[in-house]
């Protein structure tokens, strides 16, 4: 009789173990296709995102972690000094935007944007937040693309 229920409990255990397997997958399919629907803001939210960021900009300048590995690396290919990264930076449009807001889970920076520019003839992946209040705007990310990006408001006729 031991060995009935031990078998029992053990199906038990792989069965849960199996459906919470199936659980896992189908909670990160939603968050995946989720993700997509949520990322892609309407003209007057980047807009508005980047009036207020350009004005923060301005006022209390702009922290970019070119300690990155990715940044740095980036920053040395291209040859671009850290004010002219700000200048890009300073340059970004609607037709730039290609996703957000991302939800920042990783600290308390706000929310991330993420845009695209040419930069010496390279398309550069630039994701930015708005930072805390009356601090710093923050560029998390300035590294050349490692995927095609998409422009949602970039008029026909290709990609950057």
């Amino acid at each position: 009789m031991a060995d009935t229920e031990a078998k029992n409990a053990l199906f038990s255990t792989e069965k849960w173990k199996n459906i919470c397997k199936c659980e896992n997958i189908f909670v990160s399919l939603q968050k995946f296709f989720k993700r997509d629907i949520e990322m892609i803001a309407t003209i007057q939210e980047v807009e508005r995102f980047l009036s207020r960021f350009h004005e923060k900009v301005e006022v209390f300048d702009i922290i970019i972690l070119n300690d990155r590995e990715k940044n740095a690396k980036t920053q040395a290919a291209l040859d671009i000094s850290p004010i002219a990264q700000r200048d890009v930076i300073k340059e970004l449009r609607v037709e730039d935007y290609s996703e957000g807001p991302i939800k920042n889970i990783l600290n308390t920076l706000g929310d991330l944007w993420v845009f695209g520019k040419d930069v010496n003839e390279q398309e550069v992946y630039i994701k930015i937040a708005y930072g805390a209040p009356n601090r710093n705007a923050i560029c998390v990310s300035f590294h050349l693309a490692e995927y095609p990006m998409n422009y949602p408001y970039k008029k026909k006729g290709g990609k950057k």
